[in-house]
């Protein structure tokens, strides 16, 4: 009899138990826990990978805060793309989202950002509370253990020089943002054509001959004539390009052609600003090129400078 009670006593005791760790055991949010990597720009992008192309020019994440202004048209297609390197795989990202004709470097939530959201589904969402899109598109790729997804777009109003921010996510809500100051301008198709500045302009320019018209740049200058590339991977040393135009249109771009010692030419361009001047900035690695690099500029479809350094 003794034996049946503490039988009894001993059932009931490990049924409390079950029941206790049942209620009072915590529940894991798998959205939450395990990997919490975000996506990457920079790891492990080789050195002919570039993370950010705008408008065909391509930068690497550390090129960003000098990126140039890409100067659209209203009406032509304009492309923007990033890639990204996801440790649990490029289908693995799951939310891409682009804001343009934003402010600061800050997502506020507000009904007058614009944006234009992937989600994965076949069509973008496009938030355009002030009718600036008339059409946009997203084709995705996947290049080994990397996600690429090219926005194009076409606006049908102008914006002002303004900048854009990527924001992405993956499947476990490891989230980051892009943000590329003065990357973007809007001008209307019509004051493009005024002025002479086409969207083929570096072809066109390529072809002309080497005539330089006179009185439209009053200097093109380097922060040095020779430069030491970086001992340690990582690591960049700057080139920086000043130069002044006269008699330019507002609104209007220098081209840069910038010539790497075996020939392999990467474009840039770059906003005039208010009073005629402009900066640039290029980047040598550790692994760049030596020898001579060469540097021609163009204005109003005309060779007006070219200038080299040494590496």
């Amino acid at each position: 009899m003794n034996n049946a009670y503490r039988n009894k006593r001993v059932f009931s005791s490990i049924l409390l138990g079950i029941l206790f760790l049942i209620l009072f055991t915590p529940v894991v949010d798998s959205q939450s826990s395990g990997d919490q990597t975000v996506p990457s720009l920079s790891v492990p992008f080789n050195v002919d990978e570039f993370p950010i192309i705008l408008d065909g020019v391509r930068y690497k994440h550390y090129q960003l805060d000098d990126a140039h202004t890409t100067t659209a048209e209203t009406g032509k297609q304009v492309q923007f793309t990033i890639m990204v390197y996801e440790n649990s795989g490029p289908s693995a990202v799951r939310h891409v989202a682009m804001y343009v004709n934003h402010f600061g470097p800050m997502i506020m939530g507000y009904p007058t950002e614009t944006s234009l959201i992937y989600d994965g589904q076949p069509e973008l969402e496009i938030i355009d509370p002030n009718g600036i899109i008339s059409s946009a598109d997203i084709a995705t790729s996947q290049l080994g253990n990397k996600a690429a997804f090219t926005f194009a777009i076409v606006f049908g109003k102008e914006i002002p020089q303004s900048d854009i921010i990527f924001r992405l996510w993956d499947i476990r809500r490891n989230t980051m943002s892009v943000y590329i100051p003065n990357a973007l301008m809007v001008v209307s198709s019509q004051q493009v054509v005024e002025g002479e500045i086409t969207e083929e302009e570096p072809e066109v320019a390529e072809s002309l001959t080497e005539e330089v018209k006179p009185s439209e740049t009053k200097y093109i200058k380097l922060n040095a004539d020779e430069f030491i590339l970086p001992s340690t991977r990582g690591m960049t040393t700057e080139v920086m390009i000043n130069g002044y135009v006269e008699d330019y249109l507002r609104g209007s771009a220098v081209y840069l052609i910038l010539e790497n010692p075996d020939g392999e030419r990467i474009e840039i361009q770059k906003l005039i600003a208010s009073g005629g001047d402009y900066t640039t900035r290029t980047y040598l690695q550790h692994d760049s090129q030596v020898g001579e690099y060469k540097i021609t500029i163009y204005y109003n479809r005309v060779i007006v400078d070219t200038i080299s350094f040494v590496a």
